[in-house]
């Protein structure tokens, strides 16, 4: 995804992966070190 892109968190998995879906309903899995935001 884009920077600036909000994503739905699905579950965290081992290994330092986040499982996430984007609103058009696409779904995959980032590096959590990735990630920032609040």
């Amino acid at each position: 995804a884009a920077s600036g892109v909000a994503l739905e968190l699905l579950e965290i998995t081992p290994g330092g992966w986040l499982r996430v879906r984007h609103a058009d309903g696409a779904s995959g899995y980032l590096r959590a070190a990735q990630v920032w935001g609040g």
